[in-house]
């Protein structure tokens, strides 16, 4: 059986013998981002766009990116043939601060490690999930929730006590009376026609596929509002849906005891449009 590579700062190495510094920060701190990302017949899909994501995120947060665009994009490639991602799978990018000194002070100059994993991945259409309102708050001001770092202990949590409770997901509140989001997934919930969607302030991440999806129900003359999103606004919407970049958008039956039609009209469009996309 083939032994799986990984990518570290340039270099592919055996993902059994690879090792981070036990002095890492992103292992020890969360002083990380990262990007997870599709892989469709061999080819990374909106690479550029999650690049650009990660390059802001870590010039917010003062971690040094050395890697442009192209030269990464040769990389990936070399990775997806040492591990014969020749069809669909997934590519996961992760940045670190690098090694550090005991306690939180930011190293002077750091060191920064990019590692770059790829496995075979098959892909299903995603069935209607079930979410529950989480007791896991979301803060807006965060920079976990500015940013797409590797503290994603609160979903994790989010997640684990939605399964502990018998759903598919949860929604996380953002402690402004609104919801930032579900676990991993922007939210979305039609009203009376409109397709409202947390705003950015409110918590919401600045998803590669929300955004995608904004442009495309403008395109098709669908009203779409940027907001809170209150739970009175889930619980009087006709149909609602979560999206994130593997599964794309992604049908909700449920909320609570609240029951949609799933997918519904609006959801239906989206889910053709964005299976067409990736063909």
């Amino acid at each position: 059986m083939m032994t799986p590579m990984i990518w570290i700062n340039g270099q592919l190495v055996p993902a059994d013998v690879s090792v981070l510094s036990a002095a890492d920060r992103g292992f020890l701190l969360g002083d990380g981002l990262f990007e997870t990302l599709a892989i469709r017949g061999g080819e990374p899909v909106d690479l550029e766009e999650h690049l650009v994501r990660l390059t802001g995120g870590a010039d917010a947060l003062g971690i040094p990116f050395r890697f442009a665009a192209e030269s990464l994009r040769k990389e990936v490639t070399s990775l997806l043939a040492a591990n014969e991602v020749v069809g669909d799978g997934v590519l996961r990018i992760t940045l670190s601060r690098g090694p550090g000194t005991r306690g939180l002070r930011v190293p002077e100059p750091a060191s920064p490690v990019l590692v770059l994993t790829a496995e075979p991945y098959d892909f299903v259409e995603p069935a209607p999930r079930r979410v529950v309102v989480s007791t896991v708050v979301r803060h807006p001001g965060a920079v976990t929730s500015r940013w797409k770092t590797v503290s994603y202990l609160d979903q994790v949590m989010a997640l684990r006590e939605a399964e502990a409770r018998g759903f598919d997901d949860a929604l996380l509140p953002n402690g402004l009376r609104g919801f930032a989001g579900a676990s991993h997934s922007n939210l979305f919930v039609v009203v009376q026609g409109r397709v409202h969607t947390p705003r950015i302030e409110d918590g919401a991440l600045p998803g590669i596929t929300r955004a995608q999806v904004v442009a495309r129900l403008v395109k098709e003359g669908v009203e779409v509002v940027q907001s809170s999103v209150p739970w009175s606004a889930v619980a009087r919407a006709s149909e609602v849906f979560l999206t994130n970049s593997l599964a794309g958008v992604i049908p909700v039956a449920s909320a609570e005891d609240t029951v949609y039609a799933a997918p519904g009209p609006i959801t239906a469009r989206l889910r053709v449009w964005w299976n067409d996309r990736e063909e």
